[in-house]
């Protein structure tokens, strides 16, 4: 993933491409600005795409159905589903605080087939006593899949929240597509 830390507002001027991807899990909408992924959600239609842009971004954004610049995401996106390990080698614009940009590199280090808590996450990013603040910016990464969230879970071996859309059946799912069981999470947790 080429990852580019954004911590000023975007652009609105600029006009945001999206389409849709079916998944094993249900449909996935996307956006780009430019040649940047800023968004993915599992969303059932692509009004939740734009409610979700437009509660971060502002309700002046201009979104244009556009499949063709999204067709590498949706490429390795059919990879990853098939089980494949994937890099998600394509540009990805993130914005959030300094705090949020951290939490998210460090999420984006657990490896495939691998979970982490949001009390380690707090840990590796020097903030030991942050984990609800850890779990509030896993909830604000707005690339689930691509910034993978769904690899961190409670320290109580439950699968913690999952703000990606389509609720925790999706987590749980992206979870065993990775080799990871979600009733045994308590047995892969590293105190």
């Amino acid at each position: 993933m080429i990852y580019t830390a954004a911590t000023e507002t975007i652009d609105l001027s600029v006009p945001m491409s999206f389409a849709s991807y079916n998944s094993p899990f249900g449909t996935i909408y996307a956006a780009m600005q430019g040649t940047s992924l800023i968004a993915m959600s599992f969303c059932a239609r692509a009004d939740e795409l734009r409610n979700l842009l437009e509660r971060r971004f502002g309700d002046s954004l201009t979104l244009c159905l556009d499949s063709s610049a999204l067709e590498p995401l949706f490429t390795l996106l059919e990879r990853y589903f098939a089980g494949h390990v994937v890099e998600f080698n394509l540009p990805v614009k993130l914005y959030g605080t300094v705090f949020q940009q951290s939490v998210w590199k460090a999420v984006s280090e657990i490896p495939r087939g691998h979970v982490d808590t949001y009390a380690a996450i707090a840990s590796k990013i020097g903030r030991r006593r942050a984990c609800r603040a850890v779990a509030t910016a896993c909830g604000r990464n707005m690339v689930p899949v691509i910034i993978p969230c769904h690899r961190v879970v409670s320290s109580s071996g439950s699968t913690g929240g999952w703000s990606g859309g389509g609720g925790l059946s999706v987590k749980e799912g992206l979870l065993r597509l990775e080799g990871v069981n979600p009733k045994n999470l308590k047995s892969l947790i590293k105190l």
